[in-house]
């Protein structure tokens, strides 16, 4: 392991990003090759925070995290609450040093094809499941609608522009396409560790297989593709949006 002094680790993302998939990969990797904890990378921690979350309140979520054995406190920070916490911090000094500062490391995982990430965002809306990797149950056809799929776009669109202006936050973050993840693991999720100082230049360190291992099935392809072709010719002005 490095010798970097690191109190906190967060990993940041939104929806159907392939967050749960990149963490699994973190966690079983550092546990099985490192012999380190850090398992509540996998969880969000923070989904309760809302609006009416005042900076003590954050602040009290924070340090009541799980500490490792290594000293380390970390969980999964989707969009959402991620704006809380920014929010909190910018009216808190303290808490600004705390999830910001120079002891805390963030990884951002994003996703290129947004598309793809809308049109599973769409399944799962549908199906009301968000961390399946296998196809989402959807019985017969009742497929997303082009419509449900276009304002799942939205969405992801918005949050994705959020992550990419909150990358700049930290004093220290790194960033993971789920594509490059999935292209080449060991160097993507190794070298990501090493930029944020949990394990050493050139380690060695192996990645291990994580529990979900995620399935691009033929029903969401073809939606996709559907998609794709109706929006070539539904692309309307902004405002009638």
């Amino acid at each position: 392991m490095s010798k970097a002094e690191i109190d906190y680790l967060f990993l940041a993302s939104d929806v159907r990003s392939g967050s749960t998939y990149v963490s699994e990969l973190i966690a079983y990797s550092l546990e099985e090759f490192a012999d380190f904890q850090l398992f509540d990378i996998t969880q969000e921690k923070l989904s309760h925070l809302d609006d009416a979350a005042t900076p003590a309140a954050v602040y009290t979520t924070l340090t009541s995290l799980w500490t490792n054995p290594n000293g380390i406190r970390s969980t999964k920070v989707m969009c959402a609450a991620l704006s809380v916490v920014v929010r909190s911090a910018r009216r808190d000094q303290q808490l600004a040093e705390l999830a910001f500062g120079p002891r805390t490391r963030w990884i951002v995982v994003r996703r290129r094809d947004r598309i793809a990430q809308a049109v599973s965002l769409a399944y799962a809306r549908r199906s009301g499941r968000y961390h399946d990797y296998a196809e989402n149950r959807i019985e017969g056809d009742d497929r997303p609608t082009m419509a449900e799929i276009r304002d799942a776009l939205l969405a992801i669109n918005l949050s994705d522009d959020y992550l990419n202006l909150f990358k700049s936050v930290p004093s220290t973050a790194t960033e993971l396409f789920y594509e490059d993840v999935l292209a080449d693991p060991q160097n993507s999720i190794a070298n990501a560790l090493e930029e944020v100082g949990l394990v050493e230049r050139n380690s060695g360190l192996s990645v291990a297989q994580a529990k979900l291992v995620p399935t691009d099935g033929e029903s969401k392809r073809r939606s996709q593709a559907e998609f794709e072709h109706w929006l070539l010719e539904n692309n309307h002005r902004t405002d009638d949006v």
